[in-house]
């Protein structure tokens, strides 16, 4: 196999993947289209001493979410009491209606979960967290 046969290979898989996982990405936003769960828009910020994850939670009471954190992720889930109705485009006009959203969120790095808080204010959930120290100094005895 030559030089030029060999890439024209690789580049060949590597079109074959990048098709792979374009697939599997329309497959799971298609599920969670069908499943009745609708993913909210949200924005992480981050200062030297927390991160800040804001989401949009339109129609939602506070009694009806559910947060959930590790060092790095927060997982989000909420019921709606009123519908939200979604149009979608595309060979045919198709309406879905959702009432429940649902969100796994990577944190940009590590933080402390034990010491969140979180407030819901107009329909904006606003979580914060402190950033977990990076290390501790040891004294020498």
């Amino acid at each position: 196999m030559s030089g030029e046969d060999f890439l024209s290979e690789v580049e060949r898989m590597e079109k074959r993947m990048r098709k792979i996982s374009e697939d599997i990405a329309r497959s799971v936003k298609e599920f969670e289209y069908s499943s009745g769960c609708l993913e909210p828009l949200y924005e992480v910020s981050e200062t030297p001493e927390e991160v800040i994850v804001s989401i949009d939670m339109p129609g939602v009471k506070k009694e009806d979410i559910s947060l959930e954190a590790t060092e790095n992720r927060l997982y989000v889930d909420a019921e709606c009491r009123s519908s939200i109705s979604v149009r979608k485009w595309g060979v045919r006009s198709q309406e879905k209606t959702f009432k429940r959203f649902r969100k796994v969120i990577n944190l940009p790095s590590s933080v402390d979960p034990d010491k969140a808080k979180a407030s819901l204010r107009s329909g904006v959930l606003k979580v914060r967290f402190p950033r977990k120290k990076a290390g501790i100094r040891i004294d020498i005895e």
